[in-house]
């Protein structure tokens, strides 16, 4: 072999070794950014699921307050609180039946009393 192409292999080698750690450390610093950001666990996913909780929130809250009407209706509707105006509404809207001298003035579908 001659002499040249050993400095050559060695040079070669040498730079080599100087380029590809570097590499790879940059390379794998570069997947764990994208991950921090991208990833299944990154700051854009807990940012989506910090939303969705948020909205689930509200639609909670939004849900109990109309379970609190129900209830206070229901409750009207009981022993010695019971209202009559709104058990009178109930039984009519109920049984379908209404006076002779009622106006009755139809919802379009979609809408109704509650």
């Amino acid at each position: 072999m001659h002499p040249v192409f050993g400095k050559i292999g060695r040079w070669v080698a040498r730079a080599l070794m100087a380029v590809v750690p570097p590499t790879c450390a940059i390379g794998l610093c570069a997947a764990i950014a994208w991950n921090t950001v991208h990833g299944e666990r990154g700051t854009l996913a807990a940012e989506a699921k910090r939303l969705e909780i948020s909205n689930a929130r509200v639609r909670l809250a939004r849900l109990n307050d109309e379970r609190q009407q129900l209830e206070n209706r229901v409750n009207s509707l009981r022993g010695e609180t019971l209202d009559l105006d709104l058990l009178d509404e109930r039984a009519r809207k109920l049984l379908n039946q209404f006076g002779r001298d009622e106006l009755v003035i139809p919802y379009p579908p979609g809408q109704h009393l509650q």
